[in-house]
């Protein structure tokens, strides 16, 4: 990876990879909002609750820094807490034993295998072992205890791991102590579990277990694309940094429904993070060049993991394979499970060495890897668990993908081939044969198993190799008999065809034999004469050899004299050279130290300096976090202090100055810390105890003498046009508030509709038997313009078109020119439509429940449909920005979905009748509904409108219309009435604060909000009680 312009900012990466949050991080997590409480609900009611969720839902994240910090907080029992962490893993008692030490604040026994030893001995002692332990914890009287067991499922497997027993009974003792110490009284023992949801049978085994897991368990739900979104952009806003939308878009939409995309995403998240801050200026975005360069979600992981894979050595590579073969596992079920083993446990089934195995560890631990626990800076030693971080790393890393099946494919071989010895062994087996015994065979010789790692699969390792020798040696046996018995067939036809051939081979031998001899005899002769001649010829050459050498042997001896005078000179200057070279060296050496020890001296002030830079960073940081935890810990406190004053408030019927008391300070602590305007129990509590102090404030006027079929609002001239079915067609003033009211108009038909052109100066009208009209508006005389059957809905695309459905048609009307109008079909009936102008599309609502686009003016078919719903929809409408659709149908159902890729993204089940009504307020984009069953709901777009709706039923009976009129929102009812709401709750509570007359007593703030919550006045400008 290469590094560019590298970002120097110190800040820290907020994304901890494929591990869980640790209670420490808090502060980063993100996406599971309002979970904690529900979780603690639960604990609080039975001591006790199951967290249970698919792998990678967030299980162990949600205990440590959701339920963790809020009960540190001060909640439930007590004012502080003792937290005992453990996970059973392969000797839950003793795992319990070593959590027990680590919360024991006094430390009484320097060793502490010494006191893990007391604790265990304590733990097995009975099934109160647990309470009698915590009883040695010297717990204070304010303080409660809290027993968290992570990994929960990890105790199935270990009750599977032995024969003999002695697993089945630990894991009873374990579920018992457990049991107990939730039942007994004398102490506040807290337990809370996490588990995965597929393990959820196995708990049957378990009769008291399975019991209170039914009476309080939480099942993390699946999260929805706005949690995802926080768990994005909320660390990143923490880490100080941005992030393009464009990137988070990307990996919202690259999120599948599979279980353990949460940690693939957080490892994804870090490792963009990472190469930002090596590869990017400070003030750059996160961005999906940044997210691309790490292989994105899908390749992000497998990438991260062989990049450590590669950093190791040849043999190291080979004992990291063996390393991560222990640490998993696949089920009977065919599930990924992971294996902790300690360090000197993987030693010995991998055949190395401790510190190999630490040296691997921490290749994968390392910062910014997490790929196995325990992660951070802890000192690895032979009794250190170690464990893969999540079971998603199975899935994704393309090596461990194959490793895992290899291992699954060993273990299977192994276990046949036990079994088998064992039906050997008893009579009821033979031996192995061909082609299984060469499978077999090869197994052996490729994969070399060893007793420690043999027995975590079947015990008897010594009978199984020895069945599989046996049964080799057998086969290699009968093989060698029969090569035996052909070999000797083979002999014997040999010696009968070799004498047969002796005499004829006899006699030419010797025939051949005598001519050769004579050949030889004759070639001996030549060669004699050969080296006679060349002898003498040798020999004079000699002669004249020695007379040279002689003459040249005085001349030698003195050049020899000579080069030995020569060579004694050379010693002494050599030695004279050496010791010249050797006091330089001394100069050198002594010069070199020197500058060792300033070089020395200057790096430890370097260092000093930056740690003590670090450590005033570390500080600064720390007290900015702990600021914000105090800051958003005072903040949840009262929200939820300001949602229990909103239900007192509802609660309070007879004494209303106390309910409007409580709800406007209610209104003022949840504006005060941040809370939703759109938060159902406050919205409520406002405009209820308003009503119950001033019903003139309510806005309600009686326009018809039946129904009020359709309302709508006309901006420009700030008037409210109603159509009834008394036969009445009304106009009034928004500026009075609707007491000033004229009819115009035919007042003798059955309107059903009224839609007001753009320009305000025309209408178009329809009645129940399928007329409609034209009029100007105020005109007291309308003009049949058309007739259709069976009319649901008019809208205007401008001042001179309209379009109207009617049966399974649409037509587009031209007010001017009636030659000018087309139809086109459906192809089902048709109950609702709504036009965006501004994207010219149409949407229409069919009587099976889909939803059809048509692109305007030509009513040409837009390619969309959408079939979501299943019943009648009866009311749809477009967002203001044209993105989104919303529509709800005759069982009270409400979708919303992305027109652009046509997929649902809101079902939410508001209404328990027919939608009558839907629209966005286009100030906010707030959805507005109505429906039968008398409620008028209000859904925030926070979270992609994914949160509760607002409802307010205030008369009871149908309402038929609803539209936005500036900064109110007026409905229509089946009685005849039409009633004005606020668009803002802030102008209710306006209102509810003017008709205040008095503040809280002393008593009543301590009683309704909180004796340690200090007094402050609701309405500042009257007498309030200042004792406090």
């Amino acid at each position: 990876m290469s590094i560019g312009n590298v970002n120097t900012t110190s800040k820290f990466n907020p994304f901890p990879g494929l591990r869980p949050f640790s209670p420490h991080e808090s502060h980063l997590f993100f996406g599971r909002e309002g979970q904690s409480e529900e979780v603690i609900y639960r604990l609080a009611k039975h001591k006790f609750v199951a967290v249970v969720g698919a792998s990678g839902s967030g299980k162990s994240s949600l205990m440590y820094c959701g339920v963790t910090p809020i009960l540190q907080s001060g909640f439930i029992a007590g004012t502080s807490w003792r937290v005992i962490t453990a996970r059973p893993g392969n000797s839950p008692i003793e795992n319990m034993a070593k959590a027990l030490v680590a919360a024991d604040k006094i430390d009484r026994y320097e060793n502490t295998q010494y006191r893990e030893a007391i604790f265990s001995a304590v733990l097995r002692s009975s099934s109160a072992g647990l309470a009698e332990a915590v009883k040695q914890l010297q717990i204070n009287a304010n303080e409660s205890v809290l027993v968290q067991v992570d990994q929960f499922e990890e105790l199935f497997r270990f009750r599977t791991s032995s024969k003999d027993g002695r697993a089945l009974n630990e894991t009873m003792a374990f579920v018992k102590m457990l049991l107990y110490a939730v039942n007994q009284a004398e102490f506040p023992i807290f337990v809370i579990l996490t588990m995965r949801s597929d393990f959820i049978g196995e708990c049957s085994y378990y009769a008291e277990l399975t019991d209170l897991i039914n009476k309080s368990h939480y099942l993390i739900p699946q999260m929805t694309r706005a949690d995802f979104k926080l768990a994005i952009t909320g660390p990143v806003a923490v880490g100080k940094a941005q992030i393009a939308n464009r990137l988070v878009n990307q990996l919202l939409n690259e999120i599948t429904n599979d279980s353990d995309q949460l940690p693939i995403l957080q490892h994804a998240l870090m490792r963009t993070w990472d190469y930002w801050q090596q590869n990017s200026s400070p003030e750059e975005l996160l961005d999906i060049n940044h997210y691309n360069a790490i292989g994105r979600m899908e390749k992000a992981l497998s990438m991260h993991a062989n990049e450590a894979f590669e950093m190791l050595s040849d043999s190291n590579k080979m004992l990291c394979r063996q390393m991560f073969k222990a640490l998993t596992e696949i089920g009977n079920d065919n599930r990924g499970i992971r294996r902790p083993a300690t360090i000197k446990e993987l030693a010995r089934i991998s055949g190395a060495t401790i510190p190999d195995i630490i040296e691997i560890a921490d290749v994968f631990r390392e910062q910014g890897r997490s790929f196995v626990s325990p992660t951070g800076n802890k000192q690895l030693q032979s009794d250190t668990v170690i464990d893969i971080s999540h079971e998603s790393l199975m899935r994704i890393w393309d090596r461990l993908k194959v490793w895992v099946t290899e291992e699954a494919g060993s273990v299977q071989m192994y276990r046949r081939l036990a079994e088998s010895a064992e039906n050997y062994q008893l009579g009821k087996a033979g031996l192995w044969q061909p082609p299984e015994l060469f499978l077999a065979v090869n197994w052996r010789e490729s994969q070399k198993p060893n007793r420690e790692w043999a027995i975590r699969h079947h015990a008897a390792f010594e009978q199984t190799m020895a069945y599989l020798e046996t049964a080799e040696l057998e086969f290699k046996a009968h093989e060698e008999n029969k090569i035996r018995l052909q070999k000797q067939a083979l002999q014997r036809s040999r010696i009968f065809a070799m004498v047969l051939g002796a005499a004829a081979l006899i006699s030419l031998g010797f025939l051949l034999y005598s001519f050769a001899l004579r050949v030889e005899a004759e070639n001996q002769r030549i060669e004699a004469e050969r080296q006679r001649a060349r002898a003498v010829t040798q020999s004079a050459e000699a002669e004249k050899q020695r007379t040279i050498a002689e003459e040249k042997s005085d001349y030698a001896v003195t050049k020899s004299n000579e080069a030995e005078r020569e060579r004694k000179k050379a010693e002494r200057e050599k030695e004279n050279a050496l010791l010249q070279e050797q006091e330089s060296k001394r100069n050198a050496n002594l010069a070199n130290a020197q500058r060792l020890i300033a070089d020395q001296k200057s790096r430890e002030a370097d260092s000093s300096a930056k740690i003590a830079t670090s450590q005033s960073i570390l500080a600064r940081l720390k007290s900015e976090e702990a600021d914000r935890s105090a800051k958003q810990a005072v903040k949840l406190r009262m929200l939820s202090v300001a949602r229990s004053m909103a239900v007192k408030s509802l609660q309070i019927t007879q004494n209303k100055e106390l309910q409007a008391l409580l709800a406007y300070q209610s209104f003022k602590f949840n504006r005060q810390f941040e809370g939703s305007l759109f938060d159902n129990d406050i919205h409520n509590s406002v405009y209820y105890s308003l009503k119950a102090l001033s019903e003139k404030d309510m806005l309600k006027r009686e326009v018809h003498a039946d129904a009020v079929r359709t309302i709508q609002f006309l901006p420009k001239s700030k008037t409210i046009v109603t159509a009834g079915a008394d036969g009445k067609i009304r106009i009034g003033s928004l500026t009075d508030s609707l007491t000033q009211i004229t009819d115009f108009g035919n007042n003798k038909i059955y309107w059903h509709n009224i839609q007001v052109a753009p320009d305000e100066q025309s209408a178009l009208l329809t009645d129940n038997a399928g007329n409609i009209y034209l009029t100007k508006l105020g005109n007291t005389e309308v003009s049949l313009f058309s007739k259709k059957q069976e009319i649901n809905g008019i809208r205007f695309l401008n001042e001179n078109t309209a379009i109207v459905i009617h049966g399974d048609s649409i037509t587009s009307f031209n007010l001017d020119d009636k030659s000018k109008s087309f139809s086109i079909k459906a192809g089902a009936k048709l109950l609702s439509l709504d036009i965006h102008p501004k994207s010219k599309r149409l949407v229409v609502g069919t009587a099976t429940g889909a939803l059809i686009y048509f692109k305007l003016p030509d009513l040409s078919f837009a390619g969309q449909t959408f079939t979501g719903f299943k019943n009648a929809v009866y009311a749809v409408a477009i967002s203001p920005d044209g993105k989104l659709c919303a529509a709800g149908d005759v069982q009270g159902k409400l979708g919303i979905y992305d027109i652009k890729t046509n997929k649902l993204t809101g079902d939410i089940e508001g209404h328990n009748a027919r939608i009558s009504r839907i629209v966005f307020n286009p100030q906010n984009n707030v959805l507005i509904t109505v429906s039968y069953d008398a409620a008028l709901q209000f859904i925030s777009p926070e979270n992609n409108y994914s949160n509760p709706a607002v409802s307010i039923s205030d008369i009871k009976t149908w309402i038929l219309d609803v539209c936005i009129a500036d900064e109110k929102i007026i409905i229509a009812y089946k009685s005849g009435m039409v009633q004005l709401f606020d668009a803002n709750i802030a102008h209710t509570a306006a209102k509810l604060y003017a008709a205040l007359s008095r503040n809280f007593t002393l008593q009543e703030w301590q009683r309704f909000v909180g004796a340690d919550i200090k007094y402050q006045p609701t309405r500042a400008d009257l007498p309030f009680d200042d004792k406090n």
